[in-house]
């Protein structure tokens, strides 16, 4: 017996084929169908930016993160495919996101119950820890268990070694083009730097301001994260 997805019912065929011929035995097969999204692009780990139904593959905030950004016209099918939820609560929450798509509450229940299946509930307070200081509240209160989920893979990273400049290392990070035009974003106020916001251009990157001693958290307007890591000397 051969079970695989839809998309490999050729190479199933072929395997029941050479069964048949070899062994001269009856085979049989099983196809499902494959988890897409919406737009009927692939949902599984040869698709960009998936994550892994294993906890140390990918970390409880990465884990979450997937999840709370899933687009409207998927959520539903998720909680179906992803939690243990009953049908009732699903259509709850289905129903709140018609009626206030903007609070995203069927995204945030989507993400604690598939966070809870693989890191259990300290993986769910982590991730929603994380999340909440990261847009909400005090950047310096980010533990090194936190700075390690970020650093692992929360968000893009770039090395930098201590003492670097703000400019160079927001090109470094890839939130400007050019030192000329980081210089007009710190200007113009669109850096945010560990929290708080800079206006400095000439500011440079040491130890003694990073936080855990090692981390610079770069922030480019609402949601352009970026986290700096000095290299040890």
């Amino acid at each position: 017996m051969q079970v695989g997805g839809s998309d490999q019912w050729g190479n199933i065929v072929a395997g029941i084929d050479l069964v048949r011929r070899v062994l001269r035995r009856p085979a049989y097969a099983l196809s499902m169908p494959l988890v897409t999204k919406r737009d009927g692009s692939k949902f599984g780990k040869s698709a960009a930016g998936a994550v892994w139904l294993d906890a140390e593959r990918t970390s409880p905030y990465a884990f979450y993160q997937f999840w709370l950004n899933s687009a409207d016209a998927d959520v539903g099918s998720f909680l179906r495919c992803f939690t243990l939820l009953e049908e009732d609560a699903i259509n709850a929450a289905q129903a709140s996101l018609e009626a206030h798509p903007e609070r995203r509450e069927a995204q945030r229940l989507l993400a604690v119950e598939a966070t809870r299946l693989v890191h259990g509930d300290a993986g769910v307070s982590s991730a929603e820890r994380i999340t909440a200081t990261l847009f909400d509240g005090d950047i310096r209160s980010l533990g090194a268990d936190d700075m390690a989920q970020l650093e692992r893979d929360g968000m893009e990273r770039t090395e930098v070694a201590p003492g670097t400049g703000l400019l160079t290392a927001l090109t470094a990070a890839g939130l400007a083009n050019s030192n000329g035009a980081a210089r007009r974003l710190v200007q113009g106020k669109g850096i945010r730097l560990n929290g708080a916001g800079v206006t400095d251009p000439t500011m440079r990157l040491d130890t003694a301001d990073a936080l855990q001693g090692r981390f610079h958290l770069l922030r480019r307007g609402r949601k352009n994260w970026h986290l700096l890591v000095l290299a040890e000397t």
